[in-house]
């Protein structure tokens, strides 16, 4: 029927720590543009939440403004939870993990002979950044290795 599935998962901890509930949206907004990207209409959501000891008050602040936060990004997207999983206690001694909400979308393209390749075509092609740049990359892997800081 060449009726094809794509799926992508996203997450960074780095952008739930310095703002769970947005951090948890950008989550949800990569792997929804990356499903979309390639052809295929999002359908559905999973999740993996990732934190430290929720007896913390502000790792249970955390785990709470990140499922507002990816509550709120669905409800906007009118795109389903159809399931996940939390895990707790993920720290050494008193200290936590970054907060960690993975997400995982699903979605449906009708002809896979029409999808769109994510990946470059072949060696030597470039990356262009356009426009100016202020603190969106607070958090980024860019940041952390670059400047050494979220």
């Amino acid at each position: 029927t060449n009726l094809g599935v794509a799926i992508a998962t996203d997450g960074n901890g780095r952008y739930a720590k310095l703002d769970p509930y947005t951090g948890a949206q950008l989550a949800l907004a990569e792997a929804y543009r990356n499903v979309a990207a390639s052809g295929a209409k999002p359908l559905a959501i999973s999740d993996c939440l990732n934190f430290g000891s929720p007896e913390d008050p502000a790792v249970m602040w955390q785990f709470a403004e990140t499922t507002r936060g990816l509550a709120d990004g669905c409800l906007r997207l009118g795109t389903p939870v159809t399931g996940g999983n939390v895990s707790l206690y993920n720290q050494t001694g008193d200290v936590a993990i970054h907060p960690t909400p993975v997400v995982a979308v699903l979605g449906v393209i009708d002809d896979v002979n029409r999808r769109t390749p994510i990946a470059f075509a072949e060696e030597g092609q470039l990356l262009y950044l356009l426009g100016d740049t202020t603190e969106e990359f607070g958090g980024s892997a860019w940041s952390e290795v670059v400047h050494q800081h979220l």
